[in-house]
């Protein structure tokens, strides 16, 4: 997960997610961004797969480029979203995305995006099991670079003089 710790973000459901999913897979948690929470670091020192809990703070864009490169996915169950930055930096970097139906994330991320509900955890784990097929993934990577060329200098200069050319 990339951002805040804003309550908005649900880094909760992350908790809850990788609670249901760390005992079957050697997953890490990644939170980049702010510090964990009191309740985060209390889960880190408590949960017997807390150890695979992760905070990076501040992280470089160099940084945040290689995390997004080595993940098995950004995890992005955000309640509320104005645009998503990190949703088209991971599919920029063949970083699968599995996010939340909310505002206006599904228009942000398009097809190359697996959603959820953000309160369901198990939709969440179901596909980040899914990822592990090959096939799959390979698919929603390219539909995620598919998706990134909507976002390039050209396609938001071309989009603004189509739109004032309209008035």
């Amino acid at each position: 997960m990339v951002g805040s710790a804003l309550p908005r973000k649900n880094r909760s459901l992350a908790l809850k997610l990788f609670s249901r999913i760390a005992a079957s897979t050697s997953f890490h948690l990644v939170f980049a961004g702010e510090r964990l929470s009191a309740v985060e670091q209390a889960f880190r020192d408590s949960h017997p797969y807390g150890s695979r809990l992760l905070s990076i703070v501040a992280p470089s864009q160099a940084l945040l480029n290689v995390l997004y490169c080595q993940a098995h996915a950004l995890l992005f169950p955000s309640l509320a979203e104005g645009f998503g930055w990190p949703l088209i930096e991971a599919q920029a970097c063949g970083c699968p995305v599995i996010a939340s139906t909310t505002t206006s994330i599904p228009e942000v991320a398009g097809d190359g995006a697996l959603y959820a509900d953000p309160y369901d955890v198990a939709l969440f784990a179901e596909h980040v099991i899914a990822l592990e097929n090959p096939s799959q993934r390979a698919e929603l990577i390219q539909l995620g670079f598919a998706n990134v060329a909507r976002f390039t200098f050209d396609g938001f200069s071309q989009a603004t003089s189509a739109f004032a050319l309209q008035q």
